[in-house]
Order: structure tokens, then C-alpha cells, then sequence
């Protein structure tokens, strides 16, 4: 088992040594240009004396690097061996300097849009209740970047740790190649594990809350080896058997992405408000505006660095490699975190200095947070104590709560985070998972102090992505017979390439899935195949730009309700026939199932309603249309009865040709075991009206007698042929 020594974080609140290194000098700036035609990708950066480059390369997600070129002089390497539309990452290792560095980026060409990014588990605590239309609107929003959302809620105090471990697995289980992230919403219980103080402090050693636990599936997790009961804090105390686990490291890779939002414990009266609620309301409400491009935030980052070098830690290279992999050089610049934030919206920033539960040196305390308007969405901030985060007015937690922009914030510098998936569309649980797997597979170099610790956690919705169109307006259905319209307002962007249709069918797997090949330039669209029950989602879509490639990125969907379709028009009709010839006594009767009741009826007869009667033998038809217009049709026919249990007929006849067409003669074709038979033939109307009657002579055992109807219109009509002889036809 791995343990964080505290006596190699002594010097954390020692003042900073002035040296001529930098922070920076961990930091390679690499350029990457792409070309489609080749197509190829061409990285480089600066020139650095006595510098030896090492390259590696992978397709995104691989488990293994290649080796592109070691231990070279080279500032500048073209890759020809891509594709357009995959995405690729590039790690670049500098040594022989006295500041070793490392660099990652994502790079690409036209990668295609992402239509479905996985399962999210949302887990919600029962107490928001007064807000529970906005976690509505939450759900709806993830749905509408493509998740598919599994909704828990959970009261407080009925729920453990254990228990909410349980139902994670359980939704894992049920779909483990779709679950992907968990986001803990509220009062949700914490896990706490270890007997670590990364940040050096001997006063809260023991057991840090550790939301890894609930990412690892198929770890081993104990509690019967660690005993300290020496932090100031009863939470940080860790003995066998309380529920408190062993280990100081992830015993596993996390499988999950795992956020968290919990103001349980922070100070309403800080923030100006008596409860918590408006709190939540604050953080759901800024999240919905940032997804929808309520407000542009700037393609920027600000590094507010109170630490310096630090012994070759350098904590805030964090934030500069962040920013210069995600913004560039002329992006990322030295300030103060919260009086250059508080004007205009930034993306990125990130704070260090000596700290306390509430604060970081140089940097801001929950207090001054709570005053101000930190105009910054993703944070990363970094200092002594707050890193234990489930702690009273908590300095990290107080920047979620902040009333500017902040949504995410991560305790980057022991170890290092990496951040650089975001700049091909990724979502920022992505890159937490990422950056604590990295403890266990150091597939990043130099993680830094405390790397796979149990520690490492995202504080705000990893869901979250960097840049988003603007959305697609209101969404309407109007459903129709045979299919649905959906009509939608303009996309404000102007990047704008078109929109992409999907169907979300309901169904705790359903996926979304996309009925457009390509993006479609209208403001409307017809769903010609519509299933039964299904919601809609309609995306802007844009070609992004960014500093390593391009890709087509979508925005937040504009989504339907759920359009629930009536059962399709469905006619059985059921026939009474004429007891016998020229009864006109038939009858038929439909019976509608399915459409929208009440339905009109209309015959080919022109009788109208459920049944017919007085029919003759023949075929009859009927148009039903139900209450929303939608028509259907059916046909039954009529025979005329003939009598049962009597000998039969000595001839057998039929119609030559048939059908017949008109204005050419027809025949009646007969075979009789003898001649000389007289009879009949009378020509009936569908509706059984006689319109001409004949004799009829079988004077051979086989003939063809014809039938007048040259003049007659075209339809469908009956012959019949009596036999007096035996008083039957």
C-alpha cells in the first residue's frame, strides 16, 4: 500500500526561494498545423539549448505509445500517417535541461461529431426539491449534449455510503459499455479513505474524502489496517471498522467519471443568504446559462502563481500548460484571480498560494469569493488545507457557490492535472479520470506528488465541455398521420453549418439516434417513419477551430417533450351473407381499434356508420378517419348462402375470361355429367341488383355460352345459374 510521507510537504507555508527558474520552464508550447489534403500534422515548438526531444503518439484512448522519434534535437516533426477524422495524441518529453518539461495535445482533422458520449448517472439529493424543476432542466441539459441520463434520487438520510456504491455498480452492471460518469448532486454521502495530508499539514493526516471510490468498480477497498486518530478534524481519523477505508491510492483504475456539487457545509450567512438553497439554485442556474450560451466566456486563461518554482514542483505550470494547449501563449497570461475576473468572462483560471480550509494565499478566501463575481468557468486552485474539501466554508466548494461563472474547480498541483483533452471537444470528467488513473499507468510523465491518490477529485459537473454553439431555438411537433414536423427558431451562431436531427425512443438504454446524414440547413424537418412514443433533439452544428485541429462540434439540443403517437388506424370487418339469391340481406360491420376516436365511416355503398345492411353479394368497402383526419381502409365481400346438405349440382361453371375486359365478349364455361340441362343465367350489380337475366341450354356435356355484357360499365358483378329442375342455384 502507498502512503503520502508528510515529511516531504514541509516547506508548503515556507516562503518562496527566489530563483531564476520558473514555473514556465516545465512548459513546451507546441504548435500543431493541420492539413486535410495530405492530409498530415505537422507539430513544433521552441528551441531550447541542449534540449533532447522524445515523441510519442497514439490514437486517442489507446492503451500504448509509439515512439515517433527519442532522444533528438528536433523542434518540428510532420506526421503523414493520419486519417481525417480520428483523433490523435501526441506526448512530448524534453530532457537535458535543468527544467525538464512535457507537453500533450490532442490533434485532428474533421473529427466527426459525437452523437452519443455515454450513460451519466445523475445522482440527486431529494432535498432540492423546491428546485427539482431545475434539476429537470439539468438532466435535460447533459441529455442534450448527447448523454443518455439515468436520474436517482435519494434521500439524505436514508442513503450510505455503501448503498450509493451499490446502486452504481448496479447501473454500471446493467450497462457497462454505456455508463461513463456520475455527478453526486446535494447532500450525498462521502467516502473517505486513506492516511494521506498531500498538502504536508501533520494536523489533518488521516483520512481524505475520496469520491474515487465511487468511480472504481472493480477495486479492492478495505477497512481494517489503518489506525490514526491524530488530525484536528474528527473526519480525517481512520481506524478498522468505521467505515473509513485503507487505501491511500486507487487500488484500480477508475472505470467512472465522478463529479460532485455538495454546499452542505458551507456558510449561507457567508454568501448573504439563510439556507443553502439559493446556493444550488445559483450553480444550476449558471450552468444551464453557460451550456446555452447566455454568455460568451473568452478563449482565455489567467495564471495567478503565489508559490513560484517551488523546489521544481511548480504547481501553477498546471495552469500554464493548460493554457497554452487549450488557448496559446498569447491566451495565457499572469494576473490576479479575482480583480481581473470579475469584468469580463474568461474560461480558464488558476490560483495558488499558502492556504487554509478557506482560502489560498494571494489568491481569495470563500469569504471574498462570496462577495465577488469570479468570472471564470473552469478552476483550478491549489494550496495548504482546502484540497480536504469536505470541510466547514470549504475554499473550493465556496468557488462553486461563487456568484460569477465558476462551475468546476480541481486541486491541481499535487499532482498535476491534465487538462488538454478539452481542446478536441472532450468533457472535463474525461480529463479527471484521466489525470488520477495516471497515478497507476503514468501513461503522462512527471504526475507529480500525490499521483493516483485517493485525493484527486473534480468538484462541479464533468459533464461540462469547453466550447458549445449557440443552440437551436424552440422546438415544436406537430404530429401528422404518417409523420411528424418538427419545426425549430434559428441557431444565433454564426458559424453555423446546419442542424442534426435525433430520436430519443424512451427506455432506461435508449440512445439518441440521428435521423440527419448531414447537417440540414432548413428550420424544419419531417420524421416520415415516427415510432410510437419518442422524444426530439435538434443540435446546431459548427466546424471548430481550435489551436490542434478541427472538429465538428454541436450545440446543447433543443428537445422535445415526449410525442406520444396514437396505435396506427387498424379495421376488421365481419360479414353477413345473403341467405339467398335476391335476399339483399347481407350485412357487414366494422370494428376501428387504434387513431383517435370518434370515427366517421363512409361505404362504398355510401351507407355510413359501423354497419351495413340490406347487401346483396358482392365487395364492399370502407374509409374510416378518426378524430386528428387520419384515414384508413378495408374491404369485406358478401356471398349469397347456398343451401347445405343437398346433392349437388350436376355442372360446374365459370367465368371466361376474368376478368373480362370492356366492351369484349365473355362466357360462361360449363361441365355437366349430362346434357340437355335447362336453366337461367341472371347478371347481378355488386349491390345485388339484377340487371339482366338469360336461358340458358346445356345441350352438351361441355360448352361455352355467351354472356351479353359488351355494353355494360366496368366493376364487379355476380352470374348466377338456376336450375329449375332442381330449385337451386
Amino acid at each position: 500500500m502507498r502512503h503520502f510521507i508528510p515529511a516531504f510537504f514541509v516547506l508548503f507555508l515556507l516562503p518562496i526561494i527566489a530563483t531564476a527558474q520558473s514555473p514556465l520552464d516545465k512548459v513546451i508550447a507546441i504548435e500543431v498545423v493541420t492539413n486535410a489534403d495530405l492530409p498530415s500534422i505537422q507539430l513544433s515548438w521552441p528551441t531550447v539549448d541542449n534540449a533532447q526531444y522524445t515523441l510519442r503518439k497514439r490514437v486517442k484512448g489507446a492503451a500504448t505509445w509509439n515512439n515517433l522519434f527519442t532522444n533528438s534535437s528536433n523542434t518540428s516533426y510532420t506526421d503523414n500517417a493520419v486519417s481525417v477524422g480520428v483523433c490523435y495524441e501526441y506526448g512530448l518529453i524534453r530532457s537535458g535541461t535543468t527544467a525538464q518539461a512535457n507537453a500533450y495535445q490532442l490533434a485532428g482533422i474533421d473529427l466527426p461529431v459525437v452523437d452519443h458520449r455515454g450513460k451519466l448517472l445523475l445522482i440527486a439529493d431529494e432535498t432540492l426539491d423546491p428546485l427539482w424543476d431545475k434539476v429537470l432542466r439539468l438532466r435535460d441539459d447533459i441529455l442534450g449534449d448527447g448523454w443518455a441520463v439515468e436520474l436517482l434520487a435519494v434521500h439524505p438520510d436514508s442513503v450510505t455510503v455503501s448503498t450509493i456504491k451499490t446502486a452504481i455498480t448496479a447501473s454500471y452492471n446493467a450497462a457497462p459499455d454505456q455508463l461513463k460518469a456520475v455527478l453526486l448532486l446535494g447532500r450525498i454521502p462521502v467516502p473517505y479513505s486513506g492516511n494521506i495530508c498531500p498538502d504536508g499539514h501533520g494536523d489533518h493526516c488521516g483520512a481524505w474524502p475520496a469520491d474515487a471510490y465511487y468511480g472504481d468498480i472493480n477495486g479492492v477497498w478495505t477497512d481494517n489496517l489503518i489506525n490514526t486518530t491524530s488530525a484536528s478534524r474528527p473526519e480525517n481519523h481512520n481506524v478498522p471498522g468505521d467505515g473509513k477505508f485503507d487505501q491511500s491510492s486507487i487500488p484500480s483504475a477508475l472505470e467512472l467519471q465522478v463529479g460532485r456539487i455538495n454546499f452542505t457545509k458551507l456558510n449561507p450567512a457567508t454568501f448573504g443568504e439563510t439556507g443553502l438553497m439559493p446556493l444550488y439554485e445559483r450553480y444550476l442556474d449558471k450552468n444551464h446559462a453557460f451550456r446555452r450560451t447566455f454568455y460568451r466566456p473568452q478563449k482565455r486563461m489567467l495564471v495567478d502563481d503565489n508559490f513560484g518554482y517551488f523546489s521544481g514542483e511548480s504547481f501553477a505550470s498546471n495552469g500554464w500548460k493548460a493554457g497554452y494547449n487549450l488557448f496559446g501563449a498569447n491566451n495565457t497570461a499572469a494576473g490576479d484571480f479575482q480583480l481581473d475576473t470579475d469584468v469580463d468572462p474568461i474560461l480558464m483560471g488558476y490560483g495558488c498560494g499558502g492556504g487554509s480550509y478557506q482560502s489560498a494565499g494571494g489568491v481569495g478566501s470563500t469569504t471574498s469569493f462570496a462577495a465577488d463575481s469570479i468570472k471564470v468557468v473552469f478552476s483550478m486552485l491549489f494550496g495548504s488545507y482546502h484540497g480536504d474539501w469536505d470541510s466547514n466554508n470549504n475554499f473550493m466548494m465556496g468557488a462553486l457557490a461563487n456568484k460569477g461563472g465558476i462551475l468546476t474547480c480541481s486541486w491541481s498541483g499535487r499532482p498535476n492535472w491534465y487538462y488538454h483533452h478539452l481542446s478536441m471537444g472532450e468533457n472535463i470528467g474525461y480529463s479527471a479520470r484521466a489525470t488520477i488513473n495516471n497515478g497507476l499507468s503514468a501513461e503522462y510523465a512527471d504526475g507529480g506528488s500525490g499521483s493516483g491518490g485517493i485525493h484527486v477529485a473534480l468538484l462541479g459537473d464533468p459533464s461540462l465541455r469547453l466550447l458549445y454553439p449557440s443552440p437551436a431555438g424552440e422546438l415544436s411537433i406537430s404530429p401528422g398521420c404518417e409523420s411528424n414536423l418538427l419545426q425549430w427558431e434559428v441557431s444565433a451562431d454564426t458559424a453555423l453549418l446546419g442542424y442534426h436531427v435525433y430520436r430519443l425512443q424512451e427506455g432506461p438504454d435508449a440512445v439518441w439516434e440521428r435521423l440527419t446524414s448531414s447537417p440540414t440547413t432548413d428550420t424544419s424537418f419531417s420524421d416520415d417513419l415516427p415510432v410510437l412514443s419518442a422524444r426530439y433533439m435538434v443540435r446546431a452544428v459548427t466546424l471548430e477551430q481550435s489551436l490542434s485541429g478541427t472538429y465538428y462540434n454541436q450545440s446543447t439540443g433543443a428537445i422535445s417533450p415526449v410525442i406520444v403517437r396514437p396505435e396506427p388506424l387498424d379495421i376488421t370487418i365481419a360479414a353477413t351473407d345473403e341467405t339467398g339469391p335476391g335476399a339483399h340481406d347481407g350485412s357487414a360491420t366494422a370494428t376501428v381499434a387504434g387513431g383517435v376516436a370518434p370515427y366517421e365511416l363512409l361505404w362504398s355503398n355510401n351507407q355510413t356508420g359501423d354497419t351495413i345492411t340490406g347487401l346483396g353479394p358482392g365487395s364492399y368497402s370502407v374509409v374510416v378517419t378518426d378524430a386528428n383526419g387520419c384515414t384508413s381502409n378495408a374491404s369485406v365481400t358478401v356471398s349469397t348462402v347456398v343451401g347445405t346438405g343437398e346433392p349437388a349440382l350436376p355442372v360446374v361453371v365459370s367465368i371466361f375470361p376474368n376478368p373480362a375486359s370492356a366492351g369484349a365478349p365473355a362466357y360462361l364455361k360449363y361441365q355437366t355429367d349430362r346434357a340437355g340441362l335447362e336453366g337461367r343465367l341472371r347478371l347481378y350489380s355488386a349491390t345485388g341488383q339484377t340487371l339482366w337475366e338469360i336461358p340458358w341450354h346445356g345441350t352438351e356435356m361441355q360448352g361455352l355460352t355467351p354472356l351479353p355484357v359488351e355494353n355494360i360499365p366496368p366493376g364487379v358483378y355476380w352470374v348466377s345459374l338456376f336450375l329449375p329442375e332442381y330449385g337451386r342455384m
